[in-house]
């Protein structure tokens, strides 16, 4: 009986030490890193968003969801992570709870969000020199001759890459989702 116990401790231990041993060759993006993929990301679907949503980002204004995208990067969301992102763009925080009045029938006013875009990243595989992820748009719809307002959705699969300690570039664009 001993003998088991201690070879189920000595195989548990095993597994931590790998798991560990993984987890370690995975590098952390640091704050600025993570800063130049935001900007890199939401510059390359900027152009496809626009057409769905038949304005600019620059006429609608980011309400960007910082505790979200940095905890797909691992980091709680805190002053010191944002201030140490150094990003291009100008952003607003925001969260999903813009979104409480919101929804895709055009019975609620979604007066939280207003005419900004709701965006946030996820993740989905990050290296040192790669990063695949997904950027999410969400904004106030209105089709035309109607006074109803709607949620809209936009997201898109991002590939990007760097050289050495180079600046993220876009690699390319994967699949798109539109629900408007």
């Amino acid at each position: 009986m001993y003998r088991h116990l201690r070879l189920l401790g000595c195989v548990c231990m095993g597994v931590a030490l790998v798991a560990t041993s993984i987890k370690a060759q995975t590098p952390q993006r640091s704050p600025k890193e993570i800063g130049q993929i935001i900007d890199a990301a939401v510059q390359a679907v900027s152009p496809s968003w626009e057409r769905h949503a038949n304005s600019t980002i620059a006429e609608r204004g980011i309400r960007f969801d910082y505790a979200r995208t940095m905890a797909g990067f691992g980091y709680a969301d805190n002053a010191r992570a944002r201030a140490n992102l150094g990003l291009t763009r100008a952003l607003t925080a925001g969260s999903d709870s813009l979104l409480v009045d919101c929804d895709q029938m055009g019975s609620k006013a979604c007066s939280r969000l207003g005419r900004s875009v709701y965006v946030y990243l996820e993740p989905t595989s990050v290296s040192s020199s790669e990063v695949a992820l997904w950027v999410h748009m969400e904004w106030v719809g209105t089709p035309s001759k109607s006074k109803r307002t709607y949620l809209a959705s936009f997201s898109a699969e991002v590939f990007l890459s760097r050289s050495g300690s180079g600046p993220w570039t876009l690699v390319r664009l994967g699949k798109g989702v539109v629900i408007s």
